[in-house]
Parts: C-alpha cells; sequence; structure tokens
C-alpha cells in the first residue's frame, strides 16, 4: 500500500510545479501550484480513497511529473533572512568621524551611525593584552608611550553587536585592516601585559595592581570573530576593535596584510654595510650612508699576546684573541635610528688590523655592572678607568665609555668584521649594537 503524503514536481522550460496528495482515512486533499508558492488545495470525499489517489499518481506521473518520496505537504516559503543593516558599509564621512572621536578620546561628537562610550581602564605606557583569558589574545605593541584606553563601539544598524575597543595611539584611523580572528568564550576585554592570571577571571571588573591595570565584561555571545585595526595615515596602528559585533565589510576593512605590530625590520642594506666596511678599510670618518657615519676617536690601545679585552672594566668583560700586533685604532658607529637629538646608544669600533670586513659574526654578549664599557689593554690597571670618557694610553692603553642610555645595568653585544680570509678586522662593541642592524652580513 502507498505511503501519504506524496509530492511530484515537474520543471520544463519555464514552468516550474509540484503537486501533493495527502489522504486522512476517507478524505483525499491534493495541493497544487508552483514551485515555492503556497500553491491551492482541494479536499475530497471518496470510500477508498488511497485508491483514487493512487490513480491521481499515476496520471500525474504519465504527464512527466517526477515522485518526491517520501512526500511532504507544500508549506509557504520560509521569508529569506533580511540582510542585517549593520553589514552595510558605513558611510566615509561616519567613518572619519568615527576616527576623530577615537583619537581625540571624545564621546559625545554626533554621529549618524556610531556611538562611542569610554571606559576607566587607561594604560599609560606598555604593551596590552586584548581578548578573552579563557579563549584567544592579541599583544598589542604601542611603542610603550601611549595612553591606551578601552571604549565600547555601538553600530547602530547593530546595536546588539558588542565592539570593544582599544585607543593605542595618538593618530586617527584612515584606513582599517583585518587582523587576527579573536575567540570569545565568556569575556572580553584588555589587560597590561604581565597582569597576574588570577584578577582575569571576574566579569566587569577592573583588575590593579601597582604596576599593572585592566577591565574585563562580560561578553555577550560566544564564538571566534573577526578583529580589525585602525591605521592611521603614516600606517602606525591607532586603534584595535574586538567582539562579535565586528563586521570587517561595515568599516570597508582591507584583507589581512603585514602585522602592524611586527617589530620594524631594522637591518641594514646590503649597500650601508657595504658603506661601513669600506670606511673600516680606508679609516674614512664621514657620513658613509643616510643612516650610518663614523667619527674617529683618537689615541691607540696596545694588544697584548695578540689580546685585547672589551666589556666592563669593573665587571663583567671578555679577552678577544685575534693575533694582531699593531696598535688598535678606534672610531664611534653612529646609527641615525638609535642617534636621537644628539644623544643615543654608543657602538665603538675597534679597528684590529688592515682590511675590509665583508662578513659579521657575534662574539659573546656582556652585561654591564658598573655603567662603563669599553676596550683596554690586558694587564692594564682597571681601577683606573672609572671616569667617563677616558682615554689612557701609554705602553699599554684602554678606550672606556659611560653607557649614555641609562645608568641601570644593560646588555652589549659585540660583532667581529672578517676579511675575505675569515680573519678578524674589526671588534664593534656597546650598548648601540644590535646583530639585527647586520642581520644580512651575518655568518
Amino acid at each position: 500500500m502507498t505511503r501519504y503524503p506524496i509530492r511530484l514536481e515537474m520543471v520544463e522550460g519555464t514552468a516550474a510545479k509540484f503537486w501533493e496528495v495527502s489522504v486522512k482515512g476517507t478524505k483525499l486533499t491534493t495541493t497544487w501550484g508552483r514551485l515555492g508558492s503556497a500553491g491551492q488545495s482541494k479536499t475530497e470525499e471518496w470510500k477508498y480513497a488511497e485508491d483514487v489517489a493512487d490513480r491521481y499518481v499515476s496520471k500525474k506521473e504519465l504527464k512527466g511529473y517526477k515522485r518526491v518520496f517520501p512526500g511532504a505537504l507544500a508549506k509557504p516559503p520560509k521569508p529569506k533572512a533580511k540582510a542585517l543593516a549593520g553589514s552595510a558599509t558605513a558611510k566615509p564621512a561616519e567613518l572619519k568621524l568615527l576616527a576623530k572621536t577615537i583619537a581625540a578620546r571624545a564621546g559625545r561628537m554626533a554621529n549618524p551611525r556610531f556611538s562611542i562610550k569610554w571606559d576607566d581602564a587607561h594604560i599609560t605606557g606598555g604593551d596590552i593584552v586584548v581578548g578573552d583569558p579563557a579563549g584567544s589574545t592579541l599583544a598589542v605593541a604601542n611603542e610603550g608611550h601611549n595612553t591606551q584606553a578601552m571604549f565600547h563601539l555601538v553600530d547602530k544598524q547593530d546595536p546588539g553587536g558588542q565592539i570593544v575597543g582599544f585607543r593605542i595611539g595618538k593618530g586617527a584611523a584612515a584606513t582599517w585592516q583585518q587582523y587576527t580572528p579573536v575567540t570569545i568564550k565568556k569575556l572580553i576585554g584588555g589587560w597590561m601585559a604581565g597582569m597576574p592570571a588570577a584578577l582575569l577571571k571576574k566579569a566587569d571588573y577592573l583588575a590593579s595592581t601597582s604596576t599593572h591595570r585592566g577591565r574585563l565584561h562580560l561578553a555577550k555571545g560566544a564564538g571566534t570573530f573577526p578583529s580589525l585595526v585602525g591605521l592611521d595615515a603614516a600606517g602606525a596602528p591607532a586603534c584595535v576593535l574586538i567582539g562579535g559585533g565586528v563586521k570587517p565589510e561595515v568599516f570597508g576593512a582591507k584583507s589581512a596584510g603585514a602585522d602592524p605590530f611586527a617589530p620594524p625590520d631594522t637591518s641594514a642594506t646590503e649597500a650601508e654595510l657595504a658603506a661601513i666596511a669600506k670606511a673600516i678599510d680606508k679609516r674614512t670618518m664621514k657620513v658613509v650612508s643616510k643612516r650610518f657615519h663614523l667619527e674617529k676617536e683618537k689615541g691607540t690601545v696596545a694588544p697584548v699576546g695578540g689580546k685585547l679585552m672589551f666589556g666592563d672594566p669593573n665587571g663583567p668583560n671578555e679577552a678577544f684573541a685575534f693575533g694582531g700586533t699593531a696598535p688598535v685604532t678606534f672610531a664611534r658607529l653612529v646609527d641615525q635610528l638609535t642617534y636621537d637629538d644628539g644623544y643615543g646608544k654608543p657602538a665603538i669600533i675597534a679597528r684590529l688590523r688592515d682590511g675590509a670586513p665583508v662578513a659579521w659574526k657575534e662574539a659573546k654578549a656582556i652585561e654591564m655592572a658598573s655603567g662603563y664599557f669599553g676596550f683596554w689593554s690586558p694587564g692594564y690597571p682597571t681601577a683606573e678607568l672609572d671616569e667617563t670618557g677616558t682615554f689612557a694610553s701609554g705602553k699599554l692603553g684602554a678606550w672606556v665609555h659611560d653607557n649614555q642610555s641609562s645608568t641601570d645595568d644593560g646588555t652589549c653585544h659585540a660583532l667581529i668584521g672578517l676579511d675575505a680570509k675569515k680573519r678578524p678586522v674589526c671588534l664593534i662593541f656597546g650598548e648601540g649594537v644590535d646583530p639585527k642592524t647586520f642581520a644580512r652580513g651575518l655568518v
């Protein structure tokens, strides 16, 4: 015996129709119409209703209808969900006003699309972490000098979507870029890097210690959502948006590009390294490139037994064996990236022998203890080297510099310049020496 209801459909040319039959006792109901419509129905009374239904089905199949089994009675089509109004791209004027509001940390500017409520989680200096401590997080760097303020952003066309933002720069967002998606489980907020995890468990709680601050709120929804970074005209991060209400299309956000929080590439170009090498070889004390120049230091230091001491004369130091016998001469390497208004991190070059360095090798990094660093002859009475900028000479010699950038202890890196025969021709040492600068020439 045939099971009912039965549904048949036929698509032919521009026609797309359906026909259904159902049987309940002696009542036989047929429904027909265009696919996608509710159709119209008719109910008949038959003593043997199922037999009649079988004949109806056979006739429809002879006309080309295809059976859909088991059949389901036609239902009015579900109305398509209306596109969320908030998914429409905001007008340029609305985004510009929003960027201005965030940069100025103002919450009363009239904006037809967005409104802002500022929180009381302000972090001056230091990096912050945003997201959910039990979900996923983003490390947001801001060079440690801007005041980071948290705010709640409401898109008036999508008032139910939660958006939490962080002002991390002084500039206004000129463009928006998609960043790493964030998984939110229960809480949403931001906190200073290093905040004790025990404090990151309460919703609507301003966590604060003597050195760390942060703010957490209860998330309106769980899930993995996109995050956005607002970039100022120079391409620097100005703000970050996270939360379930973040929709890249609203902000006209570009796809994820270069990480805006990645440390800048400070490595010197091959041309710059070649210019430094040439200046060392030719004893040329001048501007060797837009970024670097050398300044000659008077005096020499005599190696003893082919060795030269370097480090902190009153703290950790090392003996460097290079086998040379000629007096060592010096120059100061100035890197404009670390040289600000005539004050920067010093890097001193000890010229060991004739020749140009074609490659660089890292030597041991030395921790400063007394705040002084430099070079001296093995056996030199280092107790005499306790004044800033000392250059002592004689049968033995010493060149000592103070740690300009800080009175605290610091780490000084050392790099050895090797010639084509892999012999050391120079040694660069000081707090201004960053191996990343010479990355393209490191071996």
